[in-house]
């Protein structure tokens, strides 16, 4: 039997390897999968590329939804590390579990559907997705166990809004993660206009444009998920020291958010792109990770001696 807080140390374990090699090893962990297809094609024999294609504009385009992605990925794992600690509420444990159990299969899903569409690249071997679906479905069981072992605690679907001193800070990044996550998975190619991808996507080859889009649904999926389970944590723990303990977290993440964010930004300067949602997407995400840490750090708190 798996106990409750083993199964969140491991998501906590992958969400954080996933994180730094999605954020800061991108090229390494697609060596891995066997993913090397960001190459443009040959210029013809007089001398013309086919279309205005530029490897590196490529992997800096794919490298940026990665960090993306890895961003969200390192939230999750950073929730289930404060849910795996001692003296955290047991039912918070218990649901967490379960959501991700849900998350994978969303996931598994997603991405076999992905893999049979007639656009799937044949430079994007298979085999890393199939990989995946085998290591996804072991969560789940994991999950599954854990959720067993910790007394199979569903979200009470009645008291999903957040509540208490810091009910509205955990609601704002709630809706923060929502405004991205929500288009990224329903709405893509309209997100993808907003932010003025066109041009900057224009002339890439078929695979990486692909690539790309799959990246940016499976970001805006783990946005869902987190914010899944921060409501449905909040919803059978809506005890001040359980959403205190969540929106510390989902602040120092926020941190790291924007110098992730200010990364890119730089490279888009520097593509030459011009993003239109640049400072609105800036000043949303600092108001919020702002208000959060201004709520949590400045609530009083006792140390305890150490033991």
């Amino acid at each position: 039997m798996v106990s409750a807080t083993t199964g969140l140390k491991i998501f906590q374990g992958f969400g954080l390897f996933m994180g730094i090699m999605m954020t800061t090893f991108p090229e390494a962990l697609l060596g891995i999968y066997g993913m090397d297809f960001f190459d443009c094609p040959a210029a013809s024999r007089f001398g013309k590329a086919p279309a205005p294609c530029d490897a590196t504009k490529n992997k800096a385009i794919a490298f940026n939804c990665f960090n993306g992605f890895g961003v969200q990925i390192m939230l999750n794992g950073m929730m289930f590390g404060m849910l795996a600690r001692d003296g955290v509420n047991k039912k918070a444990q218990s649901v967490a579990l379960l959501v991700n159990a849900v998350v994978y299969a969303v996931f598994i899903v997603s991405d076999f559907i992905a893999t049979l569409s007639p656009d799937w690249p044949e430079a994007m071997p298979k085999e890393g997705p199939y990989t995946n679906f085998v290591m996804w479905t072991g969560f789940i069981v994991v999950a599954l166990l854990g959720w067993k072992d910790s007394g199979q605690v569903t979200p009470n679907f009645e008291k999903m809004m957040p509540s208490g001193r810091f009910g509205k800070p955990l609601l704002a990044g709630c809706v923060n993660l929502l405004m991205f996550g929500v288009p990224l998975v329903f709405f893509r190619s309209a997100m993808v206009a907003q932010f003025g991808w066109e041009d900057l996507m224009a002339g890439m080859t078929k695979q990486v444009d692909f690539f790309i889009m799959v990246l940016l649904g499976n970001m805006g999926k783990m946005m869902l998920a987190n914010v899944a389970t921060m409501l449905a944590v909040a919803s059978v723990a809506p005890d001040d020291e359980t959403a205190y303990r969540v929106i510390r977290v989902a602040s120092i993440n926020g941190l790291f958010f924007l110098g992730a964010f200010s990364k890119d930004a730089v490279i888009n300067l520097l593509l030459g792109h011009t993003d239109p949602m640049r400072v609105i997407a800036f000043l949303q995400i600092f108001g919020v990770t702002y208000y959060q840490t201004n709520a949590w750090a400045g609530a009083a708190f006792t140390l305890t001696k150490q033991k």
